[in-house]
């Protein structure tokens, strides 16, 4: 009997997280495809016609596959000697490595944007404004709003994941 329970109520489990699955997302996306495909009772592609030929849409396409590349690529170009020195050596304290790695994955990333634009604002921020001070410059040496600002600041907090996955 003790057997049966078990696997009845694994059985249960799966059933109810695959239809907790199918109603809250699979339905949703079916229903969005459908309304996106039929315009005033038929079948009609205007919408995504319209969508796909303006080239402020193509751009940030782009912009979005050349990010998410850069970033996966910096991941784990970051994190695989990292996974490799905390999974497969005797490097003293690696619980402690471990922890500090995976712990930027339990930070909100709202949080994270904030405290990042707080550092390296380019009028404002503490980094910047330190590093002006120091070196007596006149621009900012960095700015968080450009495209490699905003692929560290993704990498960063990325970078977890990709470690849980190689280690």
């Amino acid at each position: 009997m003790g057997l049966s329970s078990k696997i009845n109520s694994k059985f249960l489990v799966i059933s109810i997280s695959v239809l907790l699955l199918v109603y809250f997302v699979v339905f949703p996306m079916g229903v969005l495809l459908i309304d996106s495909v039929y315009k005033d009772g038929g079948f009609q592609l205007s919408n995504y016609r319209q969508v796909y030929s303006t080239m402020v849409n193509w751009k940030a396409l782009t912009n979005t596959i050349q990010l998410s590349l850069m970033v996966m690529v910096a991941s784990v170009i970051i994190t695989f000697p990292l996974a490799w020195l905390v999974g497969r050596t005797n490097l003293p304290g690696k619980k402690t490595y471990r922890t500090l790695l995976v712990a930027s994955y339990m930070i909100p990333p709202y949080v994270g944007a904030i405290a990042w634009v707080q550092l390296l604002n380019p009028s404002v921020g503490y980094m910047n404004l330190v590093l002006k001070w120091m070196f007596h410059l006149q621009n900012s040496p960095f700015d968080i709003y450009t495209f490699g600002g905003l692929a560290w600041v993704l990498t960063l907090f990325y970078s977890p994941f990709a470690f849980i996955t190689i280690s």
